[in-house]
């Protein structure tokens, strides 16, 4: 029998409009073109690639990344570079599934090809990943990855190391189940089948024999095996006919289920209800979906149709006329289950609740996918698109390296992403309608490989139903165009008769696709007429070298050469050094005394000084050139070449120091040689800036944070080699432990012309975190003292110093001075210990919590709980860490309260209490 339904629809007259809608749902008219959104949401995957053969592909400003894997292929998770094994077949799965549901879709809009190509590529990289006996399900780590913001073609190996995870290091049931379900859909979809059903098979029977959940570290933990036991199962009954599967998932003794969903339900005649959806970490929505069909079963019907209900928000009453239990929804309508990817929750709903319209013809549940897509599309009280690039008013800033384009590691530059990410959809709105466009922000403006995956299955079906006359757009994606890839800007330091002191600051993006770089030089033009004149040469000119900027490779300049009669250049050579952002060298043409025992220099007519001033501009003046080719600007000769008028200039950020000589003043820049150490909590912090030191580990979110430290806010990144730590937000809810130590401290002492700033002679500073006081006083301390932009900020909870250089940052003292502080240590409480006799504060649903700590709460109702990624949560002395429970199977209330304890030590932990 053919178990693969299609809905046949005519293929009408294709016609390009802008059809704009009313529903309930939203408040503002939406853009609708069902065709047009599923072809962009296809192309979220060629951001996503990973491995060799991508250059030259779909996006030009994407190419071979990662090629040293030692399983390569398959696709980054979201904005990041780790392929996780749960989420990446969880996407392989589901967008194999909406191409099996909805198939005339992607025929008719001409998207068919693209989306096999898309399936094909995870294919491939499953079918490497498993060599008949071992599956490697993830490649690279999480907590290492995390600190590196840029484009992942640059990403180098050594400094980012990517280890594979595989059933060697233990049981992973979980990852092999759910690349099975992933291999076996592909193979029903014509995708290399032979292979995908034979490989999918061998990774059920070891998922079987090796039951237990696969490693991730601490960023997509299963909650349990089941689902992706059942959701392979009932695949691969699909794909062979072989009723072993079905009795896998459905087995009963005693009138009890011991198969799979004996997670779930006891027996045969008990009720569940699924108020989740089909998601990387719980697929039931999808396991009921197939398997309601198959088995004709009231009960797995009624668990399809109740959950499609439930997402309704009440507009599709349940059957059951007395049930009340509906998601709750946005006061615009949106069906809202979490704010951490709200859209991609609700996108998976909408594929859900379209595969119910196909299998019973309900179209009621289509018409609700309808109205929450055309929400995503636009139709919301932000009147944005939640899908980039969609519609002519989407989410721009999506959190994603390789669209932003950083050179200096840094999610706020540039402000504005350099390429757009067609088709993803970002984290989606608030429980109030409200939405940050922002790229810092990982959870309104979140994208991942698992958010797109209901999203295009959902948009094929509603093409299938609502799309009459919508079609794709035509020679997508537009090219980007000529991009200012170099840059040249240069700025005085000093100008006098006897020298020019100039720094030049050369910027080179090479990003059609991004790479380094090499055999970049520029050449600063200089005429020596006035020295000709007073019967001197040009052997009465020196260059001298005073910076050489920081980075690969050593610069080297050369010269000076003949031009052409006066006019003479030297050369500024960056041929060997790796560009891929901003980088400066300082010179000085230093002129000797002529035969009158005086100096005739004279910059004023020099081809490059023209418009130069104490600041950074971008100039034309100072050519610049590829492998010995000008490519950017004009030389005395008048040969130039054609620049864009929308040149920019480029100012790098945290890791450019300068350093400036003059004639007998020297100023030292101290970023790399100073630094300060706050110790707080019971965590020691040490924050520097330059210079290969080791200041603590910070990950995606900053988690260098102490215990009991509320939320953790900032960027783990490397700053020359030195690692810095976020700025900690929040308090204890009491008993911890804080001691604070500032021994020795060293400052640095500079020439004895250096221009100084000397602190009084007793500093005291004093910093108040939460219930701790610590008070550091130390005598004849020095203060650094910051030039240009340089700031220091102390937080609560958590004291942080934090030194920026952002330009220049001097620290100067009268002489060298070394204070030793006391060590204080301050006890509060009795510590974060939740029983009967806490004292915690009442919360009431709907509640939720995220992030690192430890918190005690005193709940006197709540329909259910759940949690994730936590090191304890317990309900009246009963462990339900990282679980969802309904509060009617909690122990008895004690004085009528439940006294709930909250332990995470990462901050992306959460706790909900819910109706």
């Amino acid at each position: 029998m053919d178990l693969k339904k299609r809905t046949g629809i005519s293929i009408l007259l294709l016609v390009a409009f802008y059809f704009f809608v009313g529903s309930t749902v939203g408040v503002r008219a939406a853009y609708v073109n069902y065709a047009e959104a599923l072809q962009k949401s296809i192309y979220f995957y060629d951001a996503e690639k990973c491995g060799p053969g991508i250059t030259g592909g779909r996006l030009e400003w994407r190419g071979d990344c990662h090629t040293e894997d030692e399983f390569y292929g398959g696709f980054h998770d979201a904005g990041d570079h780790v392929k996780f094994g749960l989420p990446q077949s969880y996407t392989a799965a589901t967008l194999a599934w909406g191409l099996y549901e909805f198939e005339d879709a992607y025929v008719q809009t001409g998207q068919y090809d693209h989306m096999v190509e898309i399936l094909e590529y995870f294919a491939d990289y499953f079918l490497r990943c498993w060599d008949g006996s071992r599956f490697v399900y993830q490649v690279g780590d999480g907590s290492v990855d995390h600190g590196y913001w840029g484009a992942p073609e640059l990403q180098k190996p050594d400094d980012w190391p990517r280890p594979s995870y595989s059933t060697t290091d233990g049981a992973a049931s979980d990852q092999c189940a759910s690349a099975a379900a992933a291999l076996t859909i592909m193979s029903l979809d014509g995708i290399r089948a032979s292979e995908c059903l034979t490989a999918a098979e061998q990774l059920y029977d070891l998922a079987v024999a090796n039951r237990g959940l696969g490693f991730s570290g601490g960023f997509y933990n299963s909650s349990y095996d089941h689902d992706e036991m059942a959701w392979a199962a009932v695949w691969l009954y699909i794909a062979t006919g072989n009723e072993d599967y079905l009795d896998d998932i459905m087995h009963v003794e005693d009138g009890q289920y011991t198969g799979y969903l004996s997670r779930i339900v006891d027996s045969p005649e008990d009720d569940w209800q699924n108020i989740w959806v089909h998601c990387w970490d719980t697929v039931w929505g999808g396991v009921f979906a197939k398997l309601a069909p198959i088995t004709d079963n009231s009960q797995h019907w009624w668990f399809f149709r109740w959950n499609a209900e439930f997402w309704s928000g009440g507009e599709i009453p349940h059957e059951e006329s007395g049930d009340t239990n509906f998601i709750a929804t946005t006061p615009a309508g949106f069906s809202w289950v979490n704010g951490w990817g709200s859209a991609r929750y609700n996108a998976a709903a909408q594929l859900q609740a379209l595969v119910y319209t196909k299998e019973t013809g309900d179209t009621r549940f289509a018409d609700w996918a309808r109205g929450q897509m055309e929400y995503i599309m636009g139709d919301n009280p932000m009147g944005r698109s939640y899908i980039v690039g969609y519609s002519d008013n989407y989410a721009e800033h999506p959190h994603h390296r390789a669209a932003h384009g950083s050179t200096t590691n840094s999610m706020d530059d540039p402000p504005e992403h350099r390429h757009t990410l067609w088709g993803a959809l970002v984290g989606g709105p608030d429980m109030e309608d409200y939405h940050v466009d922002s790229t810092s922000d990982y959870i309104y403006n979140e994208v991942a490989c698992d958010y797109n995956a209901g999203l295009v299955g959902a948009l094929a079906g509603l093409y299938l139903h609502y799309g009459s006359g919508h079609q794709p757009v035509a020679n997508f994606p537009p090219p980007e165009g000529d991009v200012d890839e170099y840059s040249m800007e240069a700025k005085v330091e000093q100008d006098s008769d006897s020298r020019s002191q100039v720094t030049v600051r050369v910027t080179a993006v090479p990003v059609h696709p991004p790479h380094y770089g090499y055999g970049v030089s520029a050449r600063y033009f200089f005429d020596i007429s006035e020295l000709i004149d007073a019967n001197q040469s040009i052997d009465d000119v020196s260059v001298e070298l005073y910076y050489a900027g920081e980075g690969e490779g050593t610069p080297q300049l050369n010269g000076p050469f003949a031009w052409d009669g006066s006019i003479y250049y030297i050369d500024t050579d960056w041929s060997e050094c790796p560009l891929y952002g901003s980088r400066e060298l300082q010179f000085g043409l230093v002129v000797a005394q002529g035969p009158d025992y005086t100096t005739h220099w004279d910059s004023s007519n020099d081809w490059s000084m023209q418009g130069l001033s104490s600041e950074h501009s971008v100039t034309e003046y100072i050519p610049v050139y590829l492998d010995g080719t000008l490519i950017l600007g004009t030389e005395p000769s008048g040969t130039t070449t054609t620049t864009s008028a929308t040149t920019s200039t480029t100012t790098t950020a945290a890791t450019t120091s300068t350093t400036t000589t003059a004639a007998t003043t020297s100023t030292t820049t101290t970023a790399a040689t100073t630094s300060t150490t706050t110790t707080a909590a019971t965590t020691s912090t040490t924050t520097t800036s330059g210079g290969g030191c080791d200041c603590g580990t910070c990950n995606w979110y900053g988690t260098n944070v102490p215990t009991c430290c509320e939320s953790c806010s900032g960027w783990g990144w490397y700053d020359g080699g030195c690692r810095r730590s976020c700025v900690c937000e929040g308090s204890c809810p009491g008993g911890e432990t804080t001691t604070t130590t500032a021994a020795t401290t060293s400052t640095t002492t500079t020439a004895a012309t250096t221009s100084t700033t000397t602190t009084a002679a007793t500093t005291s500073t004093t910093t108040t975190a939460a219930t701790t006081s610590t008070t550091t006083t130390a005598a004849t301390t020095s203060t650094t003292t910051t030039a240009a932009t340089t700031s220091t900020t102390t937080t609560a909870a958590t004291t942080s110093t934090t030194t920026t250089a952002a330009t220049t940052s001097t620290t100067t003292t009268a002489a060298t001075t070394t204070t030793t502080a006391a060590t204080t240590t301050t006890t509060a409480g009795a510590g974060c210990t939740c029983d009967s006799g806490c004292d915690g504060t009442a919360i009431s649903p709907n509640f939720s919590q995220n992030g690192s700590g430890q918190y005690c709460w005193q709940a006197t109702s709540g329909n259910y709980i759940n949690s994730w990624n936590l090191a304890k949560l317990e309900v009246n002395d009963t462990d339900y860490t990282n679980k969802f429970t309904f509060t009617s199977s909690f122990p008895a209330k004690i004085d009528g309260v439940w006294y709930i304890y909250y332990n995470s030590s990462v901050p992306w932990g959460h706790f909900e209490l819910n109706n």
